[in-house]
């Protein structure tokens, strides 16, 4: 995909593509804005080294290690969060899952996170939890040497109660023991702290200034590109169930050569008739793209020229009557005479595009009994070396009529005074009548519309104009969409590489006729 295919993609759905990032923006701004604020605050403790000397070893480090994180963990239990509860009077379970221990790697901390609706209490909560586990662990310890304390002074009371009535040769005995407990007791009294991990408050939580939760902001910008994603999704899948022609490249990939003819969208200034180049400037840009039409059609090769070419299109409303009239006068510009026929006997319209008469015309020709007749009389000069042979009243049997001798008899009656016949007939896969056209000129251009006509519409017409034999000249992209700015692209393929734009004059769009 080029440049200008991007770009003009981008630009066709650029209402969907701001739409998915407005909604997606203004979704999670307002749900931001719904969500309650969460303010978070961090309490630090330090678990003091265990150690079982006076010197530390690697062991103590390992011991240390193991218990931190033990500790980490026994900071979310229940006999913690109940006390801290109870002291900030918050209901029962308040604090499950609003608090965090984390253990920093390769330290002796443990960072006590709280989370709540407002800044002083997250602090509160984190300070009150980590003074509540300091408090524990050192109760813990406590009544840790208090009991070995208790026991050994039993132990000694008990022994010094045998040394009393024990015989003189077992005193000795008796009193070295009572010595030895009494060095453990005085031991455990002054240095039992130093076997196990203590717990001191290294930070207070402060309170937080700002909250973490909501990012408003954040979830603003990720909610835009989301949107967009999403709308960017969606206009790839109707690309890729589109298979409509847009642009010259996909012209190529179906007829397997590029586009004869490339003309731009423009809008006509005065109804039917203003979509006529004959009125609009000489440099307009539809008439410079009708200009390349004709250069390129008599730059085609001699094989494939010839004075009676018909214009159909797969289906109607894609500009074939349009571009056969814009065609016709591009050519008798030139100073060649040239014949407009309508053949479209269902939906006639290029008397109203002219203006002109439509009482008699081809119907009537080809209805006559007259052995002989002679066409030019029902011709009606409706511009400078322009003369137009209208439908004339519709008939029953269009068909028939396109298919009989008499028709091709007409159209070999024109050729003595004319350098082209062009010939509209009706749509190629709705009725049968341009088959029949098809075989009686010298070449027929398929019209297609950008953005309309469909991939296998074109290949379905192409594979009907090849059973019948006809000569395809090629195809004309008409209501090509083009950006301001960007109109000497209509030119970029095949034959066509420049082009003169109207400085100044915007984008316009034929009539669908």
């Amino acid at each position: 995909m080029n440049y200008f295919r991007m770009l003009s993609l981008a630009w066709r759905w650029s209402w969907l593509l701001l739409l998915g990032l407005a909604v997606g923006a203004g979704g999670a701004y307002v749900a931001s804005r719904a969500q309650s604020k969460v303010y978070q605050s961090t309490a630090t403790v330090l678990v003091n080294q265990a150690r079982e000397g006076p010197t530390l070893t690697y062991n103590d480090v390992l011991a240390n290690q193991q218990l931190a994180k033990t500790y980490a963990s026994l900071v979310r239990r229940r006999p913690v969060l109940a006390q801290a509860e109870q002291n900030l009077n918050l209901p029962a379970g308040a604090l499950n899952g609003a608090i965090q221990s984390t253990l920093p790697r390769d330290t002796q901390l443990i960072e006590i996170t709280a989370q709540a609706n407002s800044g002083p209490m997250a602090a509160d909560m984190a300070n009150e939890v980590a003074k509540v586990f300091s408090n524990q662990i050192q109760v813990s310890q406590t009544d840790d040497q208090t009991t070995a304390a208790r026991k050994l002074d039993e132990q000694i009371t008990a022994l010094q109660g045998t040394l009393r009535t024990a015989p003189t040769q077992e005193a000795g005995a008796i009193q070295s023991a009572i010595d030895g407990l009494d060095k453990q007791r005085q031991s455990a009294r002054a240095g039992l702290a130093n076997s196990f991990g203590s717990v001191t408050i290294a930070e207070q939580a402060a309170v937080p200034a700002a909250p973490i939760k909501p990012r408003v902001m954040l979830n603003t910008l990720l909610g835009a590109a989301l949107g967009l994603i999403a709308a960017a999704g969606i206009v790839a899948l109707f690309e890729y169930l589109d298979d409509t022609v847009k642009t010259p490249d996909d012209v190529s990939q179906v007829v397997g050569s590029s586009p004869l003819g490339l003309i731009a969208r423009y809008s006509p200034s005065r109804g039917r008739a203003g979509a006529l180049i004959s009125g609009m400037d000489s440099h307009a840009q539809a008439i410079e793209s009708y200009r390349m039409l004709r250069t390129n059609l008599d730059f085609a090769p001699a094989s494939s020229t010839g004075q009676a070419v018909l214009i159909t299109s797969c289906r109607r409303g894609e500009g074939k009557s349009t571009t056969a009239a814009n065609l016709g006068l591009a050519l008798s510009q030139t100073g060649r005479h040239v014949v407009l026929v309508d053949a479209d006997m269902r939906n006639p319209s290029l008397h109203e595009l002219f203006s002109a008469d439509n009482a008699m015309g081809l119907s009537v020709l080809l209805h006559t009994e007259q052995a002989v007749v002679d066409p030019a009389q029902d011709l009606q000069l409706i511009a400078d070396n322009l003369k137009l042979l209208p439908c004339g009243p519709l008939p029953s049997n269009p068909a028939e009529l396109l298919a009989s001798r008499r028709f091709e008899y007409v159209i070999d009656q024109l050729r003595r005074d004319a350098d082209f016949i062009i010939v509209d007939s009706p749509p190629l896969l709705e009725v049968t009548d341009a088959s029949s056209v098809a075989t009686r000129v010298d070449g027929t251009i398929l019209v297609a519309e950008a953005y309309k006509t469909r991939r296998r519409d074109l290949r379905q017409a192409l594979q009907t104009l090849g059973q019948v034999n006809a000569n395809i000249l090629g195809m004309v992209l008409n209501k090509m969409r083009v950006p301001r700015n960007h109109s000497p692209l209509l030119y970029t393929s095949g034959p066509f590489q420049t082009g003169r734009r109207e400085a100044g004059r915007g984008e316009q769009s034929p009539a669908n006729l």
